[in-house]
């Protein structure tokens, strides 16, 4: 096996692949749109120049701007000081429109509809990646490869599988993608994060949800934050 890498790009194509209706990115706009309450839609909407219902990647630009902007002036409130620069609205508005973005992300990670022809997808790409040093980067949310790997004990299983995606039991730090004593494995990178991954409010730490993990659980895990939305 030679020592190259080859790096594959797995983006929202997969998905569009399997079930179009379902995978785009308006159709998770959509469906997370209509679970934010009135008054948080009326302040998504006030930043929108046609003032339309949130519902494409395009109109997500100043929320952006603004999201920073709360999240700046927040960092210079006081509590000993009695010091505040934004009323509880816009000192909760992040955090809505976090909501907003995590729940379009699970949309997409939740699917669990007919895969089509998935199961041929990944035992080829399972072949190729155990017979060539590969790199699998996804700039998706969903599960259609993920699911079939991270149970298999021949693609991920520590540092004996073929793909790291540096997250141990005690969470994600940069160096646990370090390959040393010999180790050729490659990376599994989620490079647009994923609604699986949290931080710990114990470490501060990113850890990664299971599969299996309850509504529960998954609720009570901590903020689920590294998620970037792009089409």
């Amino acid at each position: 096996m030679s020592n190259h890498f080859t790096t594959i790009i797995v983006g929202n194509g997969l998905g569009m692949a399997v079930n179009p209706a379902h995978f785009i990115l308006e159709a998770g706009l959509k469906i997370a749109w209509s679970q934010l309450n009135q008054d948080t839609q009326t302040r998504v909407k006030n930043l929108i120049t046609n003032g339309d219902d949130l519902l494409t990647e395009q109109q997500l630009e100043k929320h952006y701007e603004v999201i920073r902007a709360c999240m700046m002036l927040k960092r210079f409130e006081s509590d000993a000081a009695n010091l505040k620069w934004l009323d509880e609205n816009a000192r909760d508005f992040p955090s809505q429109f976090q909501t907003f973005i995590e729940n379009t992300a699970w949309h997409f990670c939740n699917y669990n509809g007919d895969e089509g022809n998935m199961a041929n997808l990944v035992k080829c790409l399972k072949y190729f990646i155990q017979h060539n040093h590969t790199h699998l980067i996804t700039l998706n949310y969903d599960k259609l490869i993920y699911s079939s790997f991270v149970n298999d004990k021949e693609i991920m299983n520590g540092y004996s599988g073929e793909l790291v995606d540096g997250f141990l039991r005690e969470g994600f730090r940069p160096c646990q993608l370090n390959r040393e004593f010999g180790r050729g494995f490659g990376w599994y990178l989620h490079l647009h994060g994923s609604p699986l991954f949290y931080t710990c409010p114990e470490t501060n730490l990113v850890k990664k949800s299971l599969l299996t993990d309850t509504s529960y659980q998954l609720n009570t895990q901590g903020l689920r934050e590294h998620i970037i939305l792009c089409n």
